[in-house]
């Protein structure tokens, strides 16, 4: 093999490990339905490196805000508004 070959069959298995990567995402995600799990997966196979980029950043950036919580002491658990007020 020389070394287009080698940079080529490189390529494809970095493309192929995050497709792979972003569907174990999706897969796992609870939060989708199944319309939205279909959608996603066929955008990450047909368009190959930008889909798994574009999907896997969505899921991580829904991630981050869905699992971040007030840990202030001020707050008592609740969220704080921007008033300061505690919301029930």
């Amino acid at each position: 093999m020389n070394s287009i070959e080698v940079f080529i069959f490189g390529l494809v298995l970095l493309v192929f490990l995050l497709n792979f990567i972003a569907s174990i995402f999706i897969l796992r995600d609870e939060a989708l339905d199944r319309f939205k799990i279909i959608v996603q997966l066929l955008i990450i196979w047909l368009l190959p490196l930008v889909g798994s980029i574009i999907i896997i950043s969505l899921l991580w950036s829904y991630r981050d805000t869905t699992h971040k919580t007030d840990t202030s002491s001020n707050s008592g658990g609740y969220m704080v508004d921007s008033a300061g007020g505690g919301s029930d």
